[in-house]
């Protein structure tokens, strides 16, 4: 069975089949998406249908929550969403209750855990699975008071401690908003940009995720001004297909019992 995981497609439903065709992709592959399905691109419900017909494993993004937000009325639809197509579909409660059901995390196999933005220094493969799992239960449960607590930037340094709402939130901040950390841990929102321009005392929260021999190696999108990249401890997969760039897929093998890493990508239709 082939491992296809597919970055950040916003809406892009045309360059995703694209990119299947590319991949010569068929329905027996075992295929993740790394959040951000919906929002930017023209046609967020198509996508989100084909992820749910064909089984795909998917992880939550910003975007994703922030689209489950608005249809629940707990926020507004921002003047740029593109997601009505899905807020005014006739499936719309079956997409809704689809997404609210998939996780923030997703181990692949035993060295590989997919996220949509990044982890914390201190974490491990438990604690990340833990807090995702928290994160579905709750959003499963009682949507209306999880989004009604989602939003807010602290706390921003992670300590086990952290209980209740804040502890949702501090998850949610990390795995599905990350890209730089301060050097003790703390998260910092504002730097988007490229990764050889980090400012002094910030750092690529993947600097902080052990390089030696790291428990797992992680897959992530969200950071699409790095593009699609091999960091070694974590493999980068937005390609900027909401710019109109290149949506990507990492397909995931193995040889001698050492992964492999294959990339293709296509050019935004």
């Amino acid at each position: 069975m082939r491992t296809i995981i597919i970055g950040d497609i916003h809406g892009q439903f045309e360059s995703l089949m694209a990119l299947t065709d590319e991949l010569k992709w068929h329905d027996s592959c075992q295929t993740y998406f790394c959040g951000d399905l919906v929002n930017v691109g023209p046609n967020s419900a198509d996508v989100v249908r084909w992820a749910m017909e064909n089984n795909v494993k998917v992880v939550l993004g910003n975007h994703d929550l922030h689209m489950l937000s608005v249809m629940r009325g707990k926020s507004k639809a921002r003047p740029k969403d593109t997601f009505h197509d899905i807020l005014e579909a006739r499936d719309r409660q079956e997409i809704f209750d689809w997404l609210v059901s998939q996780p923030l995390a997703l181990s692949i196999d035993a060295s590989h855990i997919l996220v949509h933005a990044g982890v914390l220094p201190g974490w491990t493969e438990e604690t990340i699975l833990e807090l995702s799992g928290e994160v579905e239960a709750a959003l499963r449960s009682d949507p209306d008071s999880f989004f009604e607590n989602m939003y807010g930037n602290q706390p921003s340094l992670w300590s086990p401690e952290i209980e209740g709402v804040d502890r949702l939130r501090i998850a949610v901040n990390a795995l599905t908003r990350a890209r730089v950390l301060h050097g003790d841990g703390r998260l910092e929102f504002e730097y988007k940009g490229l990764y050889d321009e980090i400012p002094s005392g910030l750092h690529a929260w993947f600097d902080l995720w052990p390089k030696q021999n790291p428990p797992q190696k992680i897959i992530f999108g969200h950071w699409s001004a790095l593009g699609a990249r091999d960091f070694g401890n974590a493999f980068a997969l937005d390609s900027g297909a909401a710019w109109g760039r290149e949506l990507s897929a990492l397909e995931l093998s193995y040889a001698q019992g050492v992964a492999q890493y294959t990339l293709t990508s296509v050019p935004v239709i």
